[in-house]
């Protein structure tokens, strides 16, 4: 009698290939979706500056886009400050508040580190800080690279530049991270 069926050597090899080709793809998947998180924070934040500075035009008055916990890595609050004091106050609305994980490091330069402030002309009130763009870096957590950067000019126009490209200030955040990790 004839039985059709799996030899023991048979199961083992395709034991085999799939364990090898799981071993190939889930690393090729999580850089995948490691790119894919920091795409999205690119364009979540350039979004979220060009609505403060559209509100800014609009309303005729003064918005600033904060880094929550001067992180923006952990998301932004934007408002409108009629006083100029850097404070939201009670009269004055949280427009939109933005919480994010994390886990995709963000880093800015001197005048966009903690927070950008747009006058009513939509142009960056660059308080302390010299002329020259701001550049917010999404960094790799394993390496000194920024490889999205949202860059707002002193115009206020805010665009997104996408590319490898080697940081000093991603160097920073990625040895702070394996601090962390360490302790």
């Amino acid at each position: 009698m004839f039985q059709s069926g799996f030899s023991l050597i048979q199961l083992l090899a395709s034991l085999v290939v799939i364990t090898m080709l799981t071993l190939i793809g889930v690393p090729v998947l999580q850089a995948l979706a490691r790119t894919q998180q920091q795409q999205v924070m690119a364009h979540d934040l350039a979004s979220a500056l060009k609505f403060g500075r559209l509100t800014a035009v609009m309303q005729e008055n003064d918005v600033v886009v904060r880094a929550i916990d001067n992180d923006w890595s952990r998301g932004w609050t934007i408002w409108t400050d009629p006083n100029g004091n850097g404070e939201p106050a009670h009269d004055e609305p949280v427009l939109l508040e933005q919480r994010r994980h994390g886990h995709v490091r963000v880093v800015g330069n001197t005048l966009v580190k903690r927070q950008v402030r747009f006058i009513a002309m939509g142009q960056v009130a660059a308080r302390g800080a010299g002329p020259g763009n701001g550049t917010l870096h999404i960094c790799d957590r394993r390496e000194a690279v920024s490889q999205w950067r949202v860059i707002v000019n002193v115009t206020g126009r805010v665009r997104i530049e996408s590319g490898d490209k080697a940081e000093v200030l991603c160097e920073v955040a990625a040895v702070g991270s394996r601090v962390k990790a360490v302790t």
